[in-house]
């Protein structure tokens, strides 16, 4: 026996499943930012892709722009990883806003997949990831580059000269063997050294090349704009830092949002004693303290895992760590809420305005962390004085 039902009830019914999807869009989204930080990157990949699941291809592209724009650390990551599968206009402008992301492996992932969608945007970009503040960024820049250079784009290939030209600093000496090759591909001038050349070997191949290029600049394109990444604030920056208040190992009070009240930069380092890379890292921040304090910088270690509070404030002492520390038992300091803590260090910078500006995973030098501080203590600067 069939049953047929009235025609106002199928009419309320399609009403009803028609108002409810905007709601299960925001859902959605919801889920998203909240899985976020539980999850690391690659983890991430596949939460967002269970979100993607029987949605229409349109349907799908739009969410994984939203979640590049607005999604937390993690699905940010993700979201630049599944661009490659939804590529349009609309996909490629975000992925290229991604590489601007304050998030240094949602940039170096999203360059990834802007060179596999389109050569000539992506090149670009990686000309501008070799001027970036974030020195294992500039470092997979060249490592790319060098696997490119040289190859079926020429007159591309033309605009990293004046880059790379810039990159041949002695603080860059490392990399010389890598920067030599790539610019004999592409110029087909002879010289070049190796990792195993001393240092004056190094240094006579670069001023040969530098001698060249005095000569030789007329005939490549203009350099690539070089102002560093983290001075332009963008799309991403409208997400304020998580907010907490504890005691620090002295028993003062550090309040994140009175530090933002009162115009501080806020670096937070969360680390430990016991992690190698993590202490390698601490004259580095000690030495930013020292040049950066009475200019608006307050650094905060957050360390984890530490048995025994005078033991640390013993090795701290030891070591001459005087900036504020904080011994974290994962509660006080909401790791979650800040992109999922799960291996140290990691370092976040808070701008004078309480918005996360950079955060990297794993240990980087003071060349990193000075320009991004600088960057930021800058812009009250040129805000006071607009001329």
């Amino acid at each position: 026996m069939k049953v047929k039902l009235p025609r106002k009830f199928i009419f309320m019914l399609v009403v009803a499943v028609i108002a409810l999807l905007p709601v299960s869009r925001m859902v959605r989204i919801r889920q998203l930012r909240t899985a976020a930080s539980i999850s690391e990157g690659h983890e991430a990949i596949s939460i967002l892709q269970q979100q993607l699941e029987g949605l229409p291809a349109s349907e799908a592209a739009a969410l994984v722009q939203r979640t590049m724009l607005d999604g937390a650390d993690g699905m940010r990551f993700a979201a630049a990883d599944l661009c490659e599968r939804y590529h349009d206009n609309q996909i490629a402008d975000v992925l290229v806003r991604a590489c601007e992301d304050p998030y240094s492996e949602v940039r170096k992932r999203a360059l990834s997949v802007a060179l596999k969608l389109d050569h000539k945007t992506g090149y670009r970009l990686l000309l501008r990831a070799m001027q970036d503040e974030d020195t294992w960024m500039r470092d997979d820049a060249i490592f790319m580059l060098e696997s490119l250079a040289g190859t079926k784009h020429p007159e591309i290939d033309k605009q990293a000269v004046p880059v790379l030209i810039g990159a041949m600093s002695p603080e860059n000496d490392r990399l010389l063997p890598i920067i030599s090759t790539v610019l004999r591909h592409i110029t087909h001038q002879p010289w070049r050294c190796s990792a195993l050349d001393q240092p004056t070997r190094r240094a006579a191949v670069r001023a040969q090349w530098q001698r060249w290029w005095q000569s030789a600049k007329p005939e490549y394109a203009a350099e690539i704009a070089s102002a560093p990444l983290p001075l332009e604030p963008g799309r991403f920056l409208h997400n304020l830092a998580p907010q907490f208040r504890v005691r620090d190992t002295e028993g003062e009070t550090v309040d994140l949002h009175q530090l933002s009240l009162k115009g501080r930069v806020v670096m937070l380092n969360f680390w430990g004693t016991w992690c190698p890379p993590c202490a390698g890292e601490t004259p580095i921040l000690a030495a930013l303290n020292l040049a950066y304090e009475r200019s608006g910088l307050t650094i905060i270690g957050v360390a984890g895992k530490e048995a025994n509070p005078d033991s640390f404030a013993t090795w701290c002492h030891l070591h001459g760590l005087v900036y504020r520390q904080v011994i974290n038992d994962q509660a006080a300091v909401p790791e979650r809420e800040f992109g999922s803590i799960y291996e140290v260090p990691v370092t976040i910078l808070i701008d004078r305005q309480g918005r996360v500006r950079r955060r990297w995973d794993g240990e980087r030098d003071y060349r990193t962390f000075d320009a991004a501080v600088k960057a930021l203590l800058s812009e009250k600067a040129r805000s006071e004085n607009p001329n």
